[in-house]
């Protein structure tokens, strides 16, 4: 079962709250589905609030393969998702539900998205073919693209 964070609750949380802040880069102008960013991240794993509202999290990026599995686990268990490193698609879809699209980007992975929820978020899991779960995003509801 899931234990989603509302929205208030997930706009707080900060990169800083699980990573020394010495390790962490911040940009001010992060392009990331099609809207700018003032993003926290520590290579791939990322919280991003939206510039013309830069004071709430709205996305999170957790590079799975590279964080350490403790601090891994910390994360999600603050997103209120039960998944860890390795995990396979059936496993994930047990807990997410199935799909609702998948992309291949790279020839050895693919990438399935996941709407989840109350509240509603959207999740995408990339499932590399023999390091199973290694790449999670979450999503609260975004407001249009600017050039949408």
């Amino acid at each position: 079962m899931l234990h989603l964070p509302d929205y208030d609750t997930f706009a707080r949380l900060r990169l800083t709250d699980f990573l020394p802040a010495e390790k962490i880069d911040v940009c001010d102008d992060w392009r990331y589905l099609g809207h700018v960013w003032v993003a926290e991240t520590d290579v791939w794993t990322g919280f991003f609030r939206l510039s013309t509202d830069p004071d709430r999290v709205r996305a999170i990026t957790l590079d799975l393969a590279e964080l350490p599995a403790s601090t891994a686990a910390r994360m999600l268990g603050a997103l209120g998702i039960p998944l860890q490193a390795g995990m396979r698609l059936d496993e994930v879809v047990s807990i997410l539900g199935q799909p609702v699209e998948t992309h291949r980007f790279v020839e050895d992975r693919l990438s399935h998205e996941f709407v989840i929820g109350p509240p509603r978020y959207t999740t995408s899991c990339t499932i590399h073919d023999r390091e199973g779960l290694i790449y999670f995003t979450m999503q609260s509801e975004l407001p249009p693209a600017p050039n949408d």
